[in-house]
């Protein structure tokens, strides 16, 4: 087929065979591109019987370039599937047109498992028919409308999403207007939805519960050209223009299927059908469930990490990060509650919980990890200014005593290590302090019971006064009585 406007050439989702097509990778890749792949696709499917100007409908909203007519052979119409993305929408935005229902059985129960596969995916249903049809059982398609309701009813009845079913009615005249077609049609759907079996659970569910209806009417595009481009305009509008105040395709709608991933669930759901098996949206629910929530982990995950290797950095460097408890609540409570909006859609998934487990595990380890490091790293420079102020004293021959120092250590160490401490992880510095307290005392009693460790002390003092500071990145921190006393040099 001829390459549409958009850039991209219609593909053959689903041929005659009912065979998937093995191409909708490459379809996927050229749609959204790396900046999109996480993006919800919005899709929009066409259902009709056969020879109801769905393609030609498409081509004229979405700027498609379906075939129609004698490109196809119009005696056997659309087969399949075949999907190409939109080439007036600033959104991602795939549109599908189906193959028709003629009407006879065979042919209507694979009209019928390709209208359930487009139910799965589509935010917006577009039914289109003639004006003369309406109210003729098989000529307007009304078996397949009924199809559509039952369907709908198995995959989404039990969470109650809506989605928008559209009637589009060609070659309407002047002399009945939109209102008395529109009074005709929800007759005959009430009617139609009456007729629908219903799951258990779900019998008293009103057509209104799920479905938006809308009905547009189209005039004839040769005999009124003017009239008919005009409306064609307008209902473009709705489906490409988000500030269009009658826009259509609403988050309500959506069935959360990311671009990136839907090579994969649509083969699924159609491998399924092709076999007979009862579609459980449940299923197919889940994978996109799985596929959303790791996405979104991975994001706040890459985030969280981003800081928390900056914040390593500083305490590898010997500093204690300012502020350190506020930034660590205020982290996770940022990545958590990032995350749990990214993945609102899926409240009752267990992929939402077990990656958001996940998350809440990795950021708890991490800062407490952190918290530790900076506990030992003020043990270190509380002790280094014990041993400071110690050795002061004893060079000016008086001063502070010992237990005036390690007060003066103990209360820089509590406000430094207040700091630190995170109320979300209720990580307290008290033990670290009693920690730090015996060391003290026991360095003090040491110091002062010992002239050797007071001479060696104040010969270190001399040399270090003697050259320039330096710092040993990555040293061990942490207390070291022992290595405290030893007299060295």
């Amino acid at each position: 087929m001829a390459e549409g406007e958009g850039g991209s050439a219609p593909l053959q989702l689903i041929d005659s065979r009912g065979e998937f097509s093995s191409r909708l990778e490459e379809f996927t890749a050229a749609l959204g591109g790396p900046d999109q792949a996480d993006e919800t696709l919005l899709i929009v499917s066409a259902l009709g019987v056969k020879g109801s100007g769905k393609s030609s409908l498409l081509n004229d909203v979405f700027g498609t370039s379906f075939g129609v007519g004698k490109t196809f052979n119009a005696s056997k119409g659309t087969k399949g599937i075949w999907i190409q993305a939109s080439a007036n929408s600033n959104k991602p935005l795939a549109v599908m047109d189906t193959q028709g229902s003629d009407g006879r059985g065979a042919d209507m129960e694979k009209v019928n498992r390709i209208a359930t596969f487009t139910l799965c995916f589509s935010d917006v249903l577009v039914f289109s028919l003639w004006y003369a049809d309406i109210g003729r059982y098989e000529a307007a398609g009304y078996g397949l409308v009924r199809t559509v309701f039952q369907e709908y009813l198995k995959l989404f009845g039990e969470e109650r999403r809506r989605t928008m079913l559209m009637f589009v009615v060609h070659d309407h005249d002047d002399g009945t207007s939109i209102e008395s077609v529109k009074q005709i049609l929800e007759t005959d759907l009430k009617s139609l939805w009456q007729q629908a079996m219903k799951p258990a659970g779900s019998e008293s569910l009103q057509m209104g519960d799920l479905f938006d209806l809308e009905f547009v009417s189209l005039p004839h595009p040769r005999h009124r050209q003017t009239e008919y481009e005009k409306k064609i305009g307008e209902l473009r509008s709705r489906f490409c223009d988000e500030s269009s105040p009658s826009y259509v395709l609403k988050d309500m709608f959506t069935k959360m299927v990311p671009i990136n991933a839907l090579h994969t669930y649509p083969a699924v759901t159609w491998r399924d059908l092709a076999r007979g098996v009862e579609v459980e949206n449940p299923t197919r629910r889940d994978l996109v469930a799985a596929y959303r929530c790791d996405v979104a982990y991975h994001t706040q995950y890459a985030n969280a990490s981003k800081q928390m290797n900056k914040w390593k950095a500083e305490v590898e460097g010997g500093k204690v990060v300012r502020g350190f408890g506020a930034q660590a609540s205020q982290l996770i409570e940022s990545r958590i509650d990032e995350y749990e909006n990214a993945t609102s859609m899926h409240a009752n998934s267990q992929a939402r919980a077990k990656k958001g487990g996940e998350l809440n595990t990795f950021l708890k380890s991490s800062i407490t990890s952190l918290f530790q490091k900076q506990m030992q790293l003020l043990q270190t420079l509380s002790l280094i200014q014990f041993k400071d102020l110690l050795l002061n004293s004893v060079v000016t021959g008086g001063g502070r005593n010992s237990t005036g120092s390690k007060e003066v250590v103990l209360d820089s160490f509590s406000k430094k290590a207040e700091e630190c401490s995170v109320a979300a992880l209720h990580l307290s510095f008290h033990s670290y302090k009693e920690t730090l307290k015996d060391t003290l005392t026991s360095y003090a009693q040491q110091f002062e019971d010992s002239p050797t460790v007071q001479l060696s002390a104040m010969q270190r003092y001399e040399r270090r006064a003697q050259r320039p500071i330096r710092r040993q990145p990555n040293a061990n921190i942490g207390l070291n009585l022992t290595g405290a006393l030893r007299p060295r040099g």
